[in-house]
Parts: structure tokens; sequence; C-alpha cells
């Protein structure tokens, strides 16, 4: 999911430590820690742009509670032939 600065000015820090300034409406960098992303939601810094990476899966091993599209992502980034697999279902069992 995307990210995008909702005040005037956030100083985030990216995965190196330093100090990113963004500014109202910027997209937030995929540089910048999940750890960071949530302290900058909670404090209301930044909001959801609305989009979803399209190659983008949770953390851990696939599960019933991702959706068809995480599936499909997480068995492409690790070349992961599925088959003729297009249910959930299936998709979990080719992934097992």
């Amino acid at each position: 999911m995307g990210y995008r600065v909702s005040t005037p000015l956030v100083i985030a820090s990216d995965e190196g430590g330093r100090q990113v300034y963004l500014y109202n409406g910027q997209p937030i960098p995929s540089n910048v820690p999940e750890e960071e992303i949530k302290r900058l939601l909670e404090g209301e810094f930044i909001e959801s742009d609305g989009t979803v990476e399209e190659d983008s899966f949770p953390d851990g091993d696939p599960s019933e509670e991702w959706t068809v599209k995480q599936l499909r992502a997480y068995a492409k980034a690790f070349d992961v032939d599925l088959g003729k697999a297009t249910s959930k279902p299936d998709i979990l069992a080719a992934l097992a």
C-alpha cells in the first residue's frame, strides 16, 4: 500500500537512519521502514494514497487471510508455478 504526506512537513527516517524531509502530498519513499510508517500513521502525519503495490504480499507464509492477488504475487516472487490453480484453495495447495 502506498502512503502520502497529509501535513505541511514530515521528517521521517529511512532504512539507514537518515532523515528524509517530505512535504504535503508527497509519496512516502519505499526506503522508509514499516515501523516508521506505523509511527507516522498513528500521528496522522501520513495517509493511505489508496493504491496497492501490484506485486506486494504480507510477511510470513501464505495463509487463508491473504488475497488471491497477494498469493499470486508471492508465487511470482518465489518463482512458483501455479499451473492451472485459480482459486484461493488451489493456489494455497500449489504453494504448500
